[in-house]
């Protein structure tokens, strides 16, 4: 009798079922698409660079107030979006205001320099001791502003025909920039304070340090490792006696997809014939150095110097 209850029961479950499935169509059904393609879409190349001509370098003529008693012409030259390099990397631009040693605001002079693989150009941008008597003669200064006009229309002509990127400033600690910068920087000139702080700083706290000694451009963490040493003997001077023989690195600005960069420096000594200004220069830098200057601040440095020298005039 249970045997003829168990057929009749299987009887029943094939007569109420199809059997189920065959075994080959035992997959994952395409899940359906949740948004259909516009029947009209095509890919768009991707979009040429647009570049704001606000962000290039460039030089602007602008009109000055001057004392009819200086004797000087009343226009400045106003320099945009320096320093810079080309976008193929060939070239760095830079600009230079400055006045002569032992001279005044009436003899300044300007000049753009372009760096590249082969050496430095420098273009005279203006000289304003050319104009000197020019504003006591009824056409003297226009004289003048038609020549420096002209000239700044050829140089944005040349700059023109680039496409520039601006560099950054170098996040790093100047340890021996010449007198003048380091009398407005750090109110020590003889910088005696800075290797106390430093001392006092432990490795991971102490900034890239960058510096000229024995014909080389240096890099590195005071007392924890170098980070890049390039010899640049070219940057030495022997023909002004008055002024230190060494270069004297004041700043660098960098160009982080090429790591190109542009040095200034100077060889200045405080010394009343020594001419103060600074000089542009090319230089690759190493990896780690700019991978060492985004990891150290010089933020901590200069908390750290100031509180000294407070603590200092508190005594």
């Amino acid at each position: 009798m249970r045997r003829v209850c168990e057929l009749a029961l299987v009887t029943l479950c094939l007569a109420c079922t199809d059997g189920g499935p065959e075994p080959a169509s035992f997959e994952l059904a395409e899940p359906e698409p949740e948004l259909e393609a516009h029947a009209g879409f095509e890919h768009a190349p991707e979009r040429e660079r647009v570049v704001d001509p606000r962000s290039q370098p460039r030089l602007e003529l602008v009109a000055l107030e001057v004392d009819p008693d200086d004797g000087a012409c009343p226009y400045e030259i106003e320099p945009r979006g320096f320093p810079a390099v080309a976008d193929d990397g060939a070239t760095l631009v830079d600009v230079y205001g400055f006045v002569p040693g032992n001279g005044d605001w009436t003899d300044a002079q300007m000049e753009l320099s372009w760096l590249d693989a082969a050496g430095v150009r420098v273009e005279r941008v203006y000289d304003r001791s050319e104009d000197w008597g020019a504003s006591e003669e009824p056409s003297g200064c226009e004289q003048s502003l038609a020549r420096v006009r002209e000239r700044v229309a050829t140089l944005n002509a040349e700059l023109a025909g680039h496409t520039w990127r601006p560099l950054e400033r170098l996040d790093a600690l100047y340890s021996a920039p010449g007198f003048a910068a380091s009398y407005e920087r750090f109110d020590d000139p003889e910088l005696a304070a800075l290797d106390g702080v430093l001392a006092s700083l432990p490795g991971a706290d102490r900034p890239v340090e960058v510096f000229y000694r024995n014909g080389h451009f240096i890099a590195r963490v005071r007392g924890v490792r170098v980070l890049q040493s390039t010899p640049r003997p070219e940057w030495r001077q022997f023909d002004d006696e008055f002024c230190t023989t060494s270069a004297q690195i004041e700043m660098v600005y960098f160009d982080r997809p090429t790591r190109l960069a542009l040095v200034h420096y100077n060889y200045s000594n405080g010394g009343c014939l020594c001419d103060d200004r600074h000089y542009p220069a090319r230089i690759e830098l190493s990896a780690e150095l700019l991978a060492e200057a985004e990891r150290r601040s010089l933020t901590r440095f200069v908390e750290t110097h100031r509180e000294r020298l407070a603590a200092e005039l508190d005594e």
